[in-house]
């Protein structure tokens, strides 16, 4: 008896170890904790690696990929290549290419122009979350998460655990704007409880890519979105936005973050969670690290179209 189940330990660790196997996530565990399930999480399976089950290749595939995204400009070329430019529209997509082809030499996966757009999504949200981990000291996080008791259209791009609370965050690829997924974005936040929430776009800037880089938002259409303002954030050299809803609308905790991901998204992240902590402890920012400007809406007429529902093709720097 003893030796069929030493048998099948060995067994066991072996498969986990070469990553046939997985055990429960550690961003699950930490979860269950606050009243939470997991019902799916993302895999290996969804992101830029090899299609193996060797788990030290992935491992070391894993080490390569987020070395590759922590560079802003090669994670830039690799956006454009998921988004179907080419070499002569962006001359280092060699690198990506050259990334893919040893990638395939392991293990091939799909290449239809759908798949590797969604792959590149799945990769960016692997990366935002492998961030807490590696470089925040996060306790656990998990992307692409779906959670048993909340509305099953609701996916969770982010969650990562800190000592302090749980981060939700929101990881926007393609030309998306926030106001239009607002809704969403804070029955989500509600429904997981967070001390945390950032909206964050693969992109150079947050709202507006010519001129003042501030949403172009009517009072009109604050007043339908459930907004009640907007304030641009510096701390030393980042910018964030925070946007605070209606009381009535959002009423635990009446504010979210939205920034680009490029440019020391890492920083970005950090003067987030200190400016945040800041508000909860005292009820207001007393750090001079911070410099907050009201963001004014525009009149009716000049409300764009850029933030009505649209094209969320390729997006721009």
């Amino acid at each position: 008896m003893f030796m069929v189940l030493g048998c099948d330990l060995q067994v066991s660790f072996e498969a986990v170890r070469r990553g046939s196997m997985s055990l429960p996530s550690g961003i699950s565990q930490l979860l269950r904790q606050r009243g939470h399930k997991i019902v799916s999480e993302g895999s290996d399976d969804d992101i830029f690696l090899p299609a193996t089950e060797d788990g030290e290749i992935l491992d070391a595939f894993k080490v390569l990929l987020y070395r590759l995204m922590r560079n802003d400009e090669v994670r830039k070329v690799l956006r454009d290549w998921a988004y179907g430019k080419t070499a002569d529209e962006v001359p280092d997509v060699a690198i990506i290419e050259s990334y893919m082809t040893l990638c395939s030499r392991f293990g091939a996966r799909p290449t239809s122009e759908e798949a590797i757009r969604a792959r590149y999504a799945r990769t960016f949200e692997w990366y935002v979350s492998q961030l807490f981990i590696r470089e925040l000291g996060a306790r656990g996080s998990g992307f692409n998460i779906r959670l048993a008791d909340a509305n099953p259209d609701d996916e969770f791009d982010c969650i990562a655990v800190i000592d302090d609370g749980v981060v939700f965050v929101e990881c926007k690829t393609g030309r998306g704007a926030i106001f239009r997924e607002i809704a969403k974005f804070v029955r989500r936040d509600i429904e997981l409880d967070a001390d945390y929430s950032l909206f964050i776009f693969d992109r150079d800037y947050t709202f507006q890519r010519e001129g003042e880089d501030t949403p172009r938002l009517s009072a009109e259409q604050a007043r339908e979105l459930g907004i009640e303002s907007v304030n641009r954030v510096q701390a030393s050299n980042q910018t964030f936005f925070r946007i605070d809803a209606v009381q009535t609308t959002y009423p635990v905790r009446p504010f979210l973050f939205a920034c680009g991901a490029f440019g020391g998204l890492e920083d970005r992240i950090r003067y987030i969670i200190r400016y945040t902590r800041e508000l909860q402890r005292r009820r207001r920012v007393v750090s001079p690290l911070f410099t907050v400007e009201w963001v004014q809406f525009i009149s009716d007429d000049e409300s764009p179209e850029a933030e009505r529902p649209g094209s969320e093709e390729t997006p721009s720097a």
